[in-house]
Parts: C-alpha cells; sequence; structure tokens
C-alpha cells in the first residue's frame, strides 16, 4: 500500500463549504474524512453519506455497539421563543448512511439530547434537557423514558456505563445519578457542588472521574458514593472543563476551554498541563492505550498523539471548521468524529 494516493470526485459537493472536492490525500498516520465522506478500513474506495445534517442539527455523541451498528444524538436548537428538539440517528452499514429514526418533542420544554452510550446491539442510554433519560432494549426500535424522582427539571450532560446494569449520569448543579439495575432506579449521590457537570468516565465499578465547569474535577474510589476534588494546578482551578477518559486506574487526560489538556498518571490524584500552540476549545478526548489518543474541537480542530500527549499533531480534515463535538474508537483502527451542522467524519488510524 502506498503511503499516499489521490483520489478524483466529479460532481460531489462538500455540504459544508458548498464547493466541490477536487482532491483527497490519504495518509495512514492521518484522520481524514469530512461530513460527507467515509473511507472504507481498505482504503480502495470512498462513499458518500446520505445523511446530511442541517444548521440546527448538532450531532452530540456518536456509540458503535459493533463494527456496523451505531447510534448518534442530535441536539435541534430551537431558537427563540422555541423548544430544543432531541433526535437520534442510526447506521446498520459501519456508516455508509445514517437515518433520522426517533424525534423527542415537547411543547414548553427543551428536550434536545447530550450524550449516549450502547453498551450492546440492543440496550443503550440516551440523556438530554429536562430529565432526558432514554433506553432502548430492542436496538433503538424504540427509545423509553426512566424515571429520575428528581423533582425539579435539570439538563444532563454525561452519561456513562460499565456494564448493562450499572452506570452514571452528571449534569447542572452538580447532579450525579447512579444505577446498579439498568436504570429502573436512579439513585442521587450526596450534594458536593453546585457547578455544571460536563462528563463522567469509569475503568471499573469503583474507579471514577468528574468533570465540569470552573474547575470541576472529582475523583471516586466507591463508585461514586462519594466523590473528592482532584489537584489541578494553581493557574487551571478555575477552566471549565468538558472530557475526561482514562485507560486504566492511572493514566488519564482531562481536555476543556482555551485548549487545556492536562494528563495524570497516578488515577488523577496529580494533574500537569500538556502543552500546545492551540487556543480552540476542546470537547472530547479518547485515547486506545497510554500512547495513542485523539481530542476534537472547536473550529474543525481534531489532535492526534502517539506518545502519550508530549506532542500532538493537528489533522487535516479536509476543510472542516464546524464545532467536533465527541470522538469515538471501534476496533483497532476506525475512527468516527460527530459535530455541528449533521458532520460526521470517518478514517483509519495506525498505530
Amino acid at each position: 500500500t502506498p503511503d499516499s494516493l489521490t483520489i478524483y470526485f466529479e460532481g460531489i459537493p462538500n455540504l459544508q463549504t458548498g464547493k466541490y472536492l477536487d482532491t483527497v490525500f490519504f495518509s495512514s498516520t492521518e484522520i481524514l474524512g469530512t461530513a460527507v465522506l467515509v473511507v472504507e478500513l481498505n482504503i480502495n474506495s470512498w462513499t458518500l453519506q446520505d445523511f446530511a445534517g442541517g444548521p440546527s442539527m448538532d450531532i452530540q455523541d456518536v456509540s458503535f455497539a459493533n463494527d456496523t451498528l451505531a447510534w448518534g444524538v442530535i441536539f435541534k436548537g430551537g431558537g427563540n421563543f422555541a423548544e430544543n428538539i432531541g433526535s437520534i440517528i442510526k447506521t446498520s452499514n459501519g456508516g455508509i448512511s445514517w437515518e433520522e429514526t426517533h424525534e423527542f418533542f415537547e411543547v414548553g420544554v427543551d428536550r434536545g439530547l447530550t450524550d449516549l452510550v450502547m453498551m450492546s446491539p440492543t440496550t443503550g442510554w440516551a440523556i438530554g434537557e429536562s430529565n432526558t433519560i432514554l433506553k432502548t432494549i430492542n436496538g433503538g426500535a424504540s427509545w423509553n423514558n426512566q424515571e429520575d424522582n428528581l423533582g425539579a427539571l435539570l439538563d444532563f450532560s454525561g452519561v456513562h456505563f460499565v456494564d448493562i446494569l450499572t452506570g452514571w449520569i452528571c449534569g447542572d448543579n452538580g447532579i450525579v445519578l447512579r444505577t446498579v439495575n439498568g436504570g429502573s432506579v436512579w439513585v442521587e449521590a450526596n450534594s458536593f457542588t453546585q457547578k455544571l457537570l460536563q462528563d463522567i468516565y469509569f475503568t471499573d465499578h469503583t474507579n471514577g472521574w468528574l468533570v465540569g465547569n470552573a474547575g470541576a474535577a472529582y475523583r471516586s474510589v466507591n463508585g461514586g458514593s462519594q466523590w473528592s476534588q482532584m489537584n489541578l494546578p494553581d493557574s487551571l482551578v478555575l477552566t471549565d472543563y468538558r472530557s475526561v477518559y482514562f485507560t486504566d486506574n492511572a493514566y488519564g487526560w482531562i481536555v476543556g476551554e482555551a485548549g487545556v489538556i492536562l494528563h495524570s498518571t497516578d488515577g488523577g490524584a496529580n494533574w500537569f498541563r500538556q502543552a500546545t500552540n492551540f487556543s480552540f476549545s476542546f470537547s472530547d478526548v479518547k485515547f486506545v492505550d497510554r500512547l495513542n489518543g485523539w481530542i476534537v474541537g472547536e473550529q474543525g480542530t481534531v489532535l492526534a498523539t502517539s506518545d502519550g500527549g508530549d506532542t500532538w499533531q493537528e489533522q487535516d480534515v479536509l476543510g472542516v471548521t464546524v464545532w467536533l463535538k465527541a470522538v469515538e474508537l471501534v476496533g483497532s483502527s476506525k475512527i468516527w468524529i460527530v459535530g455541528d451542522d449533521g458532520t460526521i467524519l470517518a478514517g483509519q488510524f495506525v498505530k
């Protein structure tokens, strides 16, 4: 296989810019794709995506159950004096095509969806505004709302499960919910902050991490029953953090506003900043091991590292400039990225 190859297209519009793509370059060390193109693992061809979102269809997250089945959640902004709407998209052919399968709307109540996790081809959860917790047990054929018994309306931001029974949700006003029975009952953790919590991640049933606005960064070693503030660099104790990820119980990363990347090698007891030349805000971070990882964010930003974050390289995503919201790693070599305006990027990576 050559290191790079040039493919010419005729009449395929770039939906992000309205222009035509003339040349696409492939490199085995780079993540490539656009909102309308998908790369196959054998890199012999590119195919046109037939899901095209509009300016108000912002894809917040994507989750693959296997190489072919995946779902995404969309936040449709309602604009002035209109309710936000949530919707779910699905692919059954590895991302070659996507379809919008469900839409959630309620008069006078915002129902935008913000995060998603699929634990199997049949079972998964989607969360969003106004206490929205949706569960499917039939591969997304139907989504049923689960009760949280909170009373007040709160917006949820992050959801994470370690198996089909045990999971957590975080969001507004320091809310953290936990279930040990697949969401039949959600239990609220003891209050420890009023800050907006953006993301939650567990490596197992006991070790978890939680990040959010105004320096919110917490660690739990007992399954989320109690949370303790982590030790952040002094200059970053008020930073808004949006994503946290750990490869194991020692190595982890946090990303947030203004190009901030933090790294820990001791389970989150201490954090130090990893330097970059980027000032854009980051949305999501994922690693496949202690060395290889990716970050996405504002202005079409995609960064990759092969040395644990000591250095980060910007990836060429063919002129995409929208805010990218989430990155998903599938199998040993496939990467998916989603973002605003219905953007779906796909590519191949080589460790």
